[in-house]
C-alpha cells in the first residue's frame, strides 16, 4: 500500500514528544552569530542554490509569458557565449537579462547599468531563521550583499533593506549610503527581525538612484515561535536518522542558521518542518507529500498522489545537486499535479547520487511499486542520474518499468543511444531547432525518440509532463 507519511508523522504532539530530547541546559539563541565564519567552503553550495532560485523565477515568468516575450528570451539565451556547449548553463547575467525581458512583456531593453548591478546581487541573512516576537526588539541579523559576477558598481549608491510581510506590507529596515570603492566584493548591513507572528517574511534590497527606488531579489527569513524547541526537534530527528527528510531538515537548519545558505527546496524550512508536525510550524498545503511505499516506511519519497484511482506511476529521478522536491518547483508543481489527476498517475520524486544507499533506494522503490501492482511505471531521469541509473535500469527484473525519458543530460545531446530493451525518449536542450526525430533503425526495435528543443534545460523541463503524456498516447509526431 502507498501511505501518506504526513498524517502518521504529523500527529503533532506525538512526533514532537518523540523527537524532543530530555530537558537540558538551553542552547544559544538562534540569533547568535557563529564564532567563526567558514562561509568560503559553503560558497559553491550557495551559488548553486541561487542559480536554482533564478532559473525557477525565469521559468515561471516564461511559462506565463506571451509568445513574443518567449521568442525574445530564447534569442537572448542563444546569444550566450556558452550556448554551443553540451553542458551549457546560462550565465547569471543572461538570466537577469531574460528576466528583464519577460517582466517587460517582450519590449526592447537597452543597457541599464543600475539594473544590471541590482540584478547581480545575492543576499544572505545570518541567521536565516529568527524568533517571532510581538514586542521589544527582533533578533539581530547580519545581511551580506555581494555580486554574483563582475559588474560595474554605481559610483554613489544608497542601499535600503525592506521587510515584506506575507500580506505584502513593507517595512524599511535600514538605509545606508555607499561609494563604489566601499562596496568592493560585497557589503554587510545590520538589521533586526520584524515584530509579528510566526510567518515567512521576505527581506529585499532596495537601490535608491536619482530619487528613484528599484527593488532587487529578496530572500525568505522564517520567524518561528520557539527556535530552541524547533532546533532540538530537528537535531533529535536528524542525528537519529529516523527519516531522510528530517536529516535533510537538520542539515538545512544548520546551513541557514550559521551561514545563511538556503536550500533549493521550493518550500521554506518552516513549511517543511510543519509537514512533519514539528513545533510552531504551519500546516502543509502543497500537493506533494512525503509518502511511504509498503509497510514500515522503509521505502519513502516525495510524491503527488492522484485525486482518484492510481492507474500508473511516474518516477522522477534527478541527481542530488538539488533537493528532490525541486522537481515540483514553480510551474512544475501545477503541471505534475494536473497530470496526476487527469491520468491517475502517482508522481514520485527522488534524488540519486553515487551513494550505494541512494541507488538501493531507487531499486527498492521500483520493486515496491511492482509488488503492489502499481503500473505501468514510467521513469524520468535527469542530469547525472541518467548516467548513474543506466546500468541499474538494465539490470532490473522484467516489468519493473515500461519506458524511460532522459532529460537534461549530455547523453542525449546528439541523439539517443541506449542498450535498454524498453522504449527511450531523449529530450535535448540547447538545440538549434525544435524537432522530433524517430531514431529506430529501419523502424524496428524498441522506440528511440529524440526530441530536440531550443533553450536551456530548465525551460525544456516545462514540457516534460505533457511530452510524456503524448508519448504514452502515441501522438508524438
Amino acid at each position: 500500500m502507498i501511505h501518506s507519511l504526513a498524517p502518521r508523522l504529523a500527529a503533532g504532539a506525538a512526533l514532537a514528544a518523540a523527537l524532543l530530547p530530555a530537558p537540558a541546559v538551553a542552547g544559544p539563541s538562534v540569533a547568535a552569530a557563529p564564532a567563526q565564519d567558514h562561509y568560503a567552503s559553503y560558497r559553491p553550495l550557495q551559488e548553486a542554490v541561487v542559480r536554482a532560485e533564478r532559473e525557477s523565477r525565469v521559468r515561471a515568468l516564461y511559462a506565463n509569458a506571451a509568445q513574443p516575450a518567449r521568442d525574445a528570451a530564447l534569442v537572448l539565451f542563444e546569444s550566450d557565449r556558452a550556448a554551443r556547449s553540451v553542458a551549457w548553463r546560462p550565465s547569471f547575467a543572461t538570466l537577469a537579462n531574460v528576466q528583464r525581458v519577460l517582466e517587460r512583456r517582450g519590449d526592447a531593453v537597452g543597457p541599464d547599468p543600475v539594473d544590471d548591478f541590482l540584478a547581480s546581487l545575492d543576499m544572505r541573512t545570518v541567521p536565516g531563521v529568527a524568533a517571532a516576537k510581538a514586542e521589544g526588539r527582533g533578533d539581530a541579523i547580519t545581511v551580506h550583499l555581494a555580486p554574483l559576477h563582475d559588474v560595474r558598481v554605481p559610483e554613489e549608491l544608497v542601499m535600503g533593506l525592506d521587510w515584506v510581510a506575507p500580506d505584502g506590507r513593507r517595512e524599511r529596515a535600514r538605509t545606508e549610503p555607499f561609494r563604489d570603492v566601499e562596496f568592493g566584493d560585497g557589503i554587510e548591513m545590520y538589521v533586526r527581525a520584524p515584530l509579528g507572528d510566526a510567518a515567512d517574511w521576505r527581506l529585499e534590497p532596495v537601490l535608491q538612484v536619482n530619487g528613484h527606488e528599484r527593488n532587487g531579489e529578496g530572500v525568505t527569513v522564517s520567524l518561528v515561535d520557539d527556535p530552541a524547541a524547533l532546533r532540538d526537534a530537528l537535531q533529535a530527528g536528524g542525528d537519529g536518522a529516523r527519516e531522510r527528510p528530517l536529516r535533510d531538515l537538520w542539515r538545512d537548519w544548520n546551513h541557514l542558521r550559521d551561514f545563511g545558505v538556503r536550500s533549493s527546496a521550493p518550500a521554506s524550512l518552516r513549511e517543511r518542518a510543519g509537514h512533519f508536525g514539528l513545533p510552531g510550524c504551519p500546516e502543509w498545503t502543497r500537493p506533494y507529500a512525503w509518502a511511504s511505499f509498503g509497510e514500515g516506511g522503509d521505502v519513502a519519497a516525495w510524491a503527488i498522489e492522484p485525486a482518484g484511482e492510481v492507474r500508473g506511476a511516474v518516477v522522477l529521478a534527478r541527481d542530488a545537486a538539488r533537493d528532490a522536491t525541486y522537481a515540483f518547483a514553480d510551474e512544475m508543481e501545477a503541471r505534475w499535479k494536473r497530470v496526476a489527476d487527469d491520468r491517475g498517475w502517482l508522481v514520485v520524486a527522488l534524488s540519486v547520487d553515487d551513494d550505494q544507499a541512494d541507488l538501493r533506494r531507487f531499486d527498492a522503490l521500483l520493486a515496491s511499486l511492482r509488488d503492489q501492482g502499481v503500473g505501468p511505471v514510467r521513469v524520468v531521469v535527469s542530469g547525472d542520474a541518467a548516467i548513474l541509473l543506466q546500468r541499474r535500469l538494465a539490470a532490473l527484473p522484467e516489468g519493473s518499468f515500461e519506458r524511460v525519458l532522459v532529460h537534461n543530460s549530455p547523453t542525449v545531446a546528439r541523439g539517443v543511444r541506449s542498450d535498454l530493451d524498453a522504449p527511450v525518449l531523449g529530450l535535448a536542450y540547447g538545440q538549434e531547432e525544435d524537432v522530433v526525430v524517430d531514431q529506430r533503425l529501419d523502424g524496428g526495435g524498441a522506440e528511440r525518440w529524440w526530441v530536440r528543443r531550443r533553450g536551456p534545460d530548465f525551460l525544456t523541463e516545462l514540457e516534460l509532463p505533457a511530452l510524456l503524456g503524448r508519448w504514452v498516447d502515441g501522438t508524438l509526431e
